[in-house]
């Protein structure tokens, strides 16, 4: 093999494996800032519910304060300290969720969850409740 033949198509494979590893550690990153801000968002977005959960606990039922904040793919539930279930709803969707444990945290706690392959973002946010659900 000539070196003129020999130089290119080692800069060819050598392009394409530094081309394969950009991509990969591009999607990496990406992957893991998209999961960093989307629990950011729910963590925000608990912080809300919570303190209007709160404010409106004695005028409205739970199932329908907790069906006003649903997500669109999720699931919103409250857990009584020292309960393992409590009362959830869940979108259609999502319907299997329902089926998972829950417990008590008696702090805030964020992190992401996988559930039958799927991955979640669980965040959990204590609120004081004024009536026994």
């Amino acid at each position: 093999m000539r070196l003129r033949k020999k130089i290119n198509l080692y800069t060819a494979v050598l392009f394409i494996f530094l081309l394969l590893l950009m991509n990969v550690s591009i999607y990496f990153v990406f992957s893991n800032l998209m999961m960093v801000n989307e629990l950011n968002r729910a963590k925000a977005e608990t912080g809300k519910i919570a303190f209007d959960v709160s404010k409106n606990v004695n005028n409205i039922s739970p199932n329908d304060l907790l069906r006003a904040y649903l997500p669109i793919d999720g699931m919103i539930g409250i857990v009584n300290e020292g309960q393992r279930k409590g009362t959830a709803v869940t979108s259609n969707s999502e319907k299997q969720l329902s089926d998972r444990n829950s417990s008590f945290y008696p702090g805030e706690k964020s992190e992401i969850i996988t559930y039958h392959q799927k991955k979640y973002v669980f965040v959990s946010n204590p609120i004081v409740w004024g009536m026994e659900v």
